[in-house]
């Protein structure tokens, strides 16, 4: 059976890592948080300004990220329900996916302003800037090996496919000291492209 609570269009909807908590985003600017065997609803987060369009969850399941149409990045403590991090915005037009790495210490995401963005959550920046499509990034995700080496994206009016090496590791080093208080604004963060495409298809020309 189905988890009902919300009475807009829901357009994402993601599992934690365990497999019994679910969240949901939609047009009402809410993000739901679900008890998957009991199917009820545990959470409402309301920051969000506008519909959205993408909800996950970090690997270890202890916050959930999500973005939409208000182009703003949030995450939340999945247990206190708190938002912890805010990047606003996060891109200039709004988000189409976001994805965590296998780490759960970045955060990439894609959007209908033509670019993808990686954001080291540990010190609550933007790390890089990536540029390739020409238009709209429809969807992006990290590969699933252990240091997400690669990530692949999609574009909508370019009709093409990409896959490119991450190029983490240097920032991906374990930290003796975590503190992250606030998140600066993604317009005071320099952000040096960095990763490498490797692949770039498209369709054959009719």
């Amino acid at each position: 059976g189905g988890l009902r609570g919300d009475g807009h269009w829901v357009r994402t909807a993601a599992l934690s890592p365990d497999g019994l908590k679910a969240a949901s985003g939609s047009d009402d600017r809410t993000v739901r948080l679900w008890d998957v065997e009991n199917r009820e609803c545990t959470g409402t987060l309301t920051e969000p300004q506008g519909a959205v369009t993408s909800v996950a969850y970090h690997p270890r399941g202890a916050c959930l990220a999500a973005g939409g149409v208000d182009k703003c990045l949030r995450i939340w403590d999945t247990r206190s329900q708190d938002l912890v991090q805010q990047y606003a915005p996060a891109h200039s037009k709004s988000i189409t996916s976001l994805t965590f790495h296998q780490s759960g210490n970045f955060v990439l995401t894609s959007s209908e302003d033509g670019t993808l963005k990686i954001w080291d959550v540990r010190e609550g920046r933007l790390l890089f800037t990536v540029h390739g499509h020409n238009g709209p990034v429809a969807q992006a995700a990290f590969s699933r090996d252990t240091d997400s080496s690669y990530f692949a994206s999609a574009g909508s009016q370019d009709k093409t496919a990409m896959v490119w090496q991450s190029n983490l590791t240097p920032y991906n080093r374990p930290r003796t000291k975590t503190t992250i208080t606030s998140a600066p604004t993604a317009a005071s963060a320099p952000a040096p492209t960095a990763s490498t495409c490797l692949l770039y298809t498209s369709p054959s020309p009719r």
